[in-house]
């Protein structure tokens, strides 16, 4: 592993994103207050909601820092001490990776391929195939309405459908291509898969345009809109998980 660059020195503020226990996502501030060594940084205790937050032993997380009109940089480091100097709480961070560039826009956004299907909800489906499906629906109801042992399943939601390919995701939303064209500000609603569990989300589409790929035309970013705060929760503790696995394979 390189060395850290001479500019992570005391007096240079930092940002710490961390995963707590509880799958927590936490978005921490803190300021170098001494360069221990080339690998080695002592930082002051970050504060959260107004008190300081004690942070254990062994945890990692990513830190974050700016140089002036060159840009953002990151690498990944473990907590290997704590202490009290002069009445300052102060943690010891051991350097795991080496820096690397990184841009605000996608912190946190990582590679994400699953297929989905949209519902678009500015696209209510025709009155007659809502009135097919509805008959339908009272036929197997009718005809299974003394069985125990059989559910009939509920009506579809009644909007077009779209199928799309994701590539990348981030806590704001998803990155993906499709076939046909969508409008911009578009209200969409889907469901993601994600380490075993789900997350059904309502989106808006903020970007459409050309993808450059023959079977996809077309590449929509969509923004979350209405996620519930487990979901974020989870959604978040994965991406933050990926990232480190990328940020440990350079």
């Amino acid at each position: 592993m390189d060395k850290l660059p001479e500019d992570i020195d005391g007096g240079l503020p930092v940002d710490l994103a961390l995963l707590t226990k509880s799958q927590v996502m936490l978005m921490l501030k803190s300021t170098i207050l001494e360069r221990v060594s080339d690998h080695c940084i002592k930082i002051s205790m970050p504060i959260y909601n107004g008190k300081l937050l004690p942070l254990e032993r062994d945890m990692k997380l990513i830190v974050v820092y700016t140089v002036k009109e060159v840009g953002r940089f990151e690498f990944e480091a473990q907590i290997t001490n704590r202490s009290v100097d002069e009445g300052i709480h102060t943690l010891t961070l051991s350097a795991l990776t080496g820096v690397k560039k990184s841009q605000r826009r996608n912190f946190f956004r990582v590679p994400f391929f699953e297929s989905l299907e949209l519902l678009r909800l500015n696209k209510p489906l025709a009155e007659d195939i809502v009135n097919k499906y509805k008959a339908e629906h009272e036929k197997q109801l009718e005809k299974y309405k003394d069985r125990k042992d059989i559910i009939v399943d509920d009506l579809p939601p009644f909007f077009e459908e779209i199928r799309v390919e994701c590539r990348d995701i981030s806590g704001g939303g998803i990155r993906c291509f499709c076939r046909d064209t969508l409008d911009n500000f578009e209200k969409v609603q889907g469901t993601i898969h994600l380490d075993g569990f789900r997350v059904d989300f309502t989106g808006e589409i903020m970007r459409v345009s050309s993808s450059n790929d023959a079977v996809y035309p077309y590449e929509l970013g969509i923004k979350f809109t209405e996620l519930d705060e487990n979901s974020r929760t989870r959604l978040i503790g994965y991406i933050f998980k990926k990232q480190r696995n990328l940020m440990k394979k350079g």
